[in-house]
């Protein structure tokens, strides 16, 4: 298939009334002819991937190659999907320990989750916080803490 480069404005133009690979005669002034060559999109997961339309111009030998890069799909942080997945982690006993708390952070953690929408990831600073001053008050201990951090999906 060809296309044209209108010069001026470095812009490609499909050729009105084309659809093949024969010789293109009396081109306007301002025009080059390219050779249009088109990949067919590759297949890919949607569910960890997704992909990205290219388009690269060789000047020197005329031709426009429109292809498809597939990239991986970003991983979101470990964490759990919401406050209620986070919570099921902890023992009962851990969750009466932090609720009896009158220890500031505790409070100010408890107060956090309460009003806390969407997705909690464990690199969060106020997690951590959290889970620092729990080491600290003795309510889980560092073993714990890190069984917690490694169920984070």
């Amino acid at each position: 298939m060809k296309i044209l480069l209108h010069k001026p404005t470095g812009t490609f133009q499909p050729i009105p009334a084309r659809q093949d690979d024969e010789p293109i005669f009396g081109v306007e002034p301002g025009y080059e002819v390219y050779d249009l060559i088109e990949q067919a999109q590759p297949t890919f997961d949607p569910a960890t991937q997704y992909l990205q339309a290219t388009e690269v111009i060789d000047h020197d030998q005329r031709t426009v190659t429109r292809g498809w890069t597939i990239h991986a799909l970003a991983k979101p942080p470990a964490g759990w999907p919401n406050v209620q997945a986070f919570m099921e982690v902890f023992t009962m006993q851990e969750k009466a320990s932090v609720s009896l708390s009158a220890d500031g952070t505790i409070a100010a953690l408890r107060l956090t989750l309460s009003t806390w929408l969407g997705r909690v990831e464990i690199q969060d600073q106020r997690v951590q916080l959290g889970l620092g001053r729990m080491v600290d008050l003795s309510i889980i201990s560092a073993e714990r803490k890190a069984e917690i951090e490694a169920a984070a999906a």
